[in-house]
């Protein structure tokens, strides 16, 4: 396997939109987002960065996780002008109503998100058949359904309950490790009964 390469061109505008992000969140006064959002924020992608050491994503899967970290951003920093249409108390992009009143920014964002974690567990695990076993895998309905029952279509939203556990330490703490265990363990145990291991 050739060694993986960090393209600049997304390092770049990953650091120009999260200088954005905190100049914004600065602006107006959003210590949350500070001393929560941004710090997770870097968490994820450096361990996005470790994955890619190791498995060698394509590009265009990073260039994925670049843009969901761009429009989770904007979707809480960006104030929607007067007279839209939102839900909530707060004015921003993830609370506005794209479509009539079945379709929110957040909607879109998270839907986005999901498929680009699809992704990212279908090319880690091809890597890891790949090198580990020697063999190729190839996308197949199963392979896909394979990598959306490993977690994925749950943990992305699981993982936004992590910020709110800085807040609020014990009660978050409990769900994070319930929604974990319930992610990882229990998938696996029904998956391993499925394919007698």
């Amino acid at each position: 396997m050739r060694k993986a390469k960090y393209p600049r061109s997304i390092i770049l505008a990953v650091a120009l939109y999260l200088v954005a992000a905190i100049s914004a969140a600065v602006t107006q006064q959003n210590w949350e987002f500070l001393k929560v959002y941004i710090p997770f924020f870097v968490i994820v992608a450096g361990v996005v960065a470790l994955m890619h050491a190791r498995v060698n994503f394509s590009n265009f899967l990073l260039w994925c996780f670049a843009f969901w970290g761009a429009v989770h951003f904007a979707g809480g920093l960006v104030r929607l002008p007067d007279g839209w249409n939102f839900d909530g108390e707060n004015q921003v992009l993830y609370s506005w109503w794209v479509a009539g009143k079945w379709l929110k920014y957040d909607h879109c964002v998270h839907t986005f998100g999901f498929g680009a974690c699809t992704w990212l567990t279908w090319e880690a695990l091809r890597a890891s058949v790949q090198q580990r076993l020697g063999r190729k895998l190839f996308p197949s309905l199963g392979m896909i359904a394979l990598c959306i029952f490993a977690g994925m279509g749950r943990f992305p939203k699981q993982l936004q309950v992590a910020p709110a556990g800085y807040v609020a330490p014990v009660k978050q703490a409990e769900n994070m490790r319930q929604a974990l265990s319930e992610c990882f363990f229990t998938h696996s145990e029904s998956l391993n009964k499925k394919i007698n291991i």
